[in-house]
């Protein structure tokens, strides 16, 4: 009777397992079929997400970004992508694909986001392609005595989004060194999968020649690194420019009481002034 209650539970058990993991395939005109997973939270999920690079004349970086992504509600016609953790200062942001109505940096708190605002309502498990532009500034740190201009293109918090695939193209010419092995005609190509969540480093290395590091276009860099330490070392900073001179003042405040004590000691207990100054018989 224990073994049958005991069949039973697991036949149960495997059928609760299998019939509340849902997935399902399908597909919308013009797209590839995807595996829809109903485990899958939130309002939307991002599949793929491509950022293809060219270098401007001034240093600065023209990034196009083509997005795949599902919806898991009905009625959303907002994509936001979080990029906390990416040092992408971006000075501009404009929508390419039709189906954007607009494309906007927003920050809450702490968050920082590219909100993507759509001109049309998107119903659960429609698939959504966009593309945007971005121009991002003080992305490279010039070393003059390598002769160097090197680019750390951090991806942040897009490694934490659960991502099906990322993938980074940057126009190799000019380039100097790379840390990369694969080609797409002339763009570098770093994919990084779920799989592979730790293992991304995008790091670029121009010639200090190869494009205007002048100091006029290196100054706002320069900016950028300093407000990126205060960001890290505020606390120490604000220390140092208002705690250190009032720690300085309160020091030579009590220096001057102490000496005003002495000099009262001295005068009335003549050179025994310190024993009575120090509570000693």
């Amino acid at each position: 009777m224990r073994k049958q209650k005991r069949k039973l539970i697991i036949v149960l058990f495997m059928f609760i397992v299998l019939f509340t993991n849902k997935q399902e395939v399908f597909a919308i005109e013009g797209t590839e079929s995807i595996t829809y997973d109903e485990l899958w939270s939130g309002d939307y999920k991002i599949l793929n997400y491509v950022i293809k690079i060219d270098v401007n004349k001034d240093g600065s970086l023209n990034a196009e970004h083509s997005v795949r992504a599902v919806v898991l509600n009905n009625e959303e016609d907002t994509i936001k992508i979080n990029i906390n953790k990416t040092d992408w200062e971006i000075s501009e942001i404009v929508p390419i694909s039709n189906n954007l109505k607009k494309v906007s940096m927003v920050q809450e708190e702490s968050d920082k986001d590219i909100k993507c605002e759509f001109n049309k309502v998107f119903e659960k498990k429609d698939i959504v392609d966009f593309k945007f532009k971005t121009r991002i500034v003080n992305l490279f740190m010039v070393n003059y005595d390598k002769g160097e201009a090197v680019y750390d293109f951090k991806l942040g918090n897009l490694i934490d989004m659960g991502i099906d695939n990322i993938k980074i193209l940057w126009n190799s010419e000019n380039m100097l060194r790379v840390l990369s092995d694969k080609k797409e005609n002339n763009y570098y190509a770093w994919e990084y999968s779920l799989d592979s969540r730790n293992e991304y480093k995008v790091e670029v290395i121009y010639s200090s020649q190869a494009y205007d590091y002048t100091f006029e276009n290196n100054w706002s860099n320069r900016l950028g690194e300093w407000k990126k330490s205060l960001k890290k070392y505020g606390n120490v900073y604000i220390y140092m420019i208002i705690g250190v001179p009032i720690s300085i003042w309160i020091a030579i405040k009590e220096g001057r009481a102490r000496r005003d004590v002495i000099s009262m000691y001295k005068q009335k207990y003549g050179k025994d002034w310190w024993k009575e100054y120090f509570w000693l018989d």
